[in-house]
């Protein structure tokens, strides 16, 4: 018989040590329904592909306050309502105006800067305002109706990093007014290559969302304020799921949109092969987190990790099941797989029988010297 490579057979025969399988994975079947197809994150409305980004990770709903830190850059400026004052000489004359201007100075690494008369300042951890507050209340009792002004005049405590498939991968600043995500990737020169295949993700904190370039354009509270410390960064869209069994195009196929469906993804592979597919055995293998599990009433205590294997099942036989389809989200790394059905199992058993007999035939037949055709 025709064969591409060694059997099965032969490989076991000739290892020189055979490992046996572990016991098998452990796994849960759940029967797709709308309710399954929406608590399982497959909301086609929700504009993130791995979660929302607002109110998810902290994310403010204003432009978060700029605090000083250790190693910004302040300028300090005294006001005096007139001449006799600390700051201010009586014989001044005719000038300009009546302040002066500190020199420049860098936050300490005890987080401090230091102003005559006032003596040394804390300002690591506060605001602009409440710094000026604390100079003016410290000069008020020997400078003429003080006032204070401080300037931030660079702050390498307030920079997010912007990295990836950007024209200018650079560390940039937060401007006081607040700073959205979409405003980053501006500065840094915007997306290179295609922006509708970019996917941005921003890490914070030790977490991490990531989402479509063009939601941020659709879904406007995805375009977030960011935070210091923040790191944004674009890349082009690998997400891919896996196609098996009785559907016309078997193969790894990539997310060519935000969202995919997992009746897309049917779509997307031919649909399912009228002579060979059981439509009612539809299923899709993905790992769930305990939380979705939950959130879905299904008791999970019995299997360990922190995810765990559930395999979903579609009997689109049922007209009523392409609807929970149609809102039930692939997700990155899923394997789905239709069953053939069985009277195609018995078709192929017939035929290698037939195939058998023909060869079997045909062999007799020329042993007797009789053709054929």
């Amino acid at each position: 018989m025709p064969k591409g490579g060694p059997t099965g057979t032969a490989v076991e025969q000739n290892a020189m040590r055979f490992v046996p399988a572990e016991a098998p994975i452990d796994y849960i079947l759940v029967d797709l329904s709308k309710s399954v197809a929406l608590g399982s994150g497959g909301d086609p409305n929700s504009a993130s592909i791995r979660g929302g980004m607002s109110g998810q990770i902290g994310a403010p709903p204003a432009a978060p306050q700029i605090r000083l830190n250790v190693g910004d850059i302040v300028q300090v400026t005294m006001f005096e309502a007139e001449a006799g004052g600390l700051f201010i000489p009586s014989d001044a004359g005719a000038r300009a105006s009546n302040h002066i201007s500190l020199p420049n100075q860098q936050v300490s690494s005890q987080g401090t800067i230091t102003v005559p008369y006032a003596g040394v300042i804390n300002v690591a951890g506060r605001t602009i305002q409440a710094v000026q507050e604390d100079i003016r209340n410290k000069v008020e009792d020997r400078a003429i109706e003080p006032q204070v002004l401080v300037t931030l005049v660079s702050s390498p405590s307030s920079q997010v990093s912007v990295l990836g498939d950007v024209a200018d991968p650079a560390l940039v600043t937060i401007e006081p007014s607040g700073t959205r995500v979409l405003d980053l990737i501006a500065r840094a020169g915007g997306v290179k290559g295609k922006g509708e295949d970019a996917v941005v993700t921003l890490l914070r904190g030790g977490q991490s969302r990531s989402f479509k370039l063009a939601s941020l354009l659709t879904n406007a509270s995805n375009n977030v304020y960011v935070r210091p410390g923040d790191t944004i960064y674009v890349q082009s869209d690998t997400r891919s799921y896996v196609v098996l069994g009785a559907l016309t195009e078997n193969g790894t196929y990539r997310f060519d949109g935000e969202n995919v469906t997992l009746a897309q993804a049917i779509g997307k592979a031919g649909g399912l092969i009228d002579t060979r597919a059981n439509p009612g055995y539809v299923y899709l293998y993905r790992e769930v987190d305990r939380a979705t599990l939950i959130k879905l009433g299904i008791d999970q205590t019995d299997i360990p990790g922190a995810k765990v294997p559930v395999v979903f099942h579609a009997n689109l036989n049922e007209p009523a099941t392409l609807f929970a389809a149609n809102r039930f989200q692939m997700h990155d790394g899923d394997v789905l797989y239709v069953s053939n059905a069985q009277g195609y199992e018995v078709a192929k058993v017939i035929q290698l029988l037939y195939m058998i007999a023909d060869t079997a035939s045909k062999a007799v037949y020329a042993g007797n010297g009789i053709g054929t055709n």
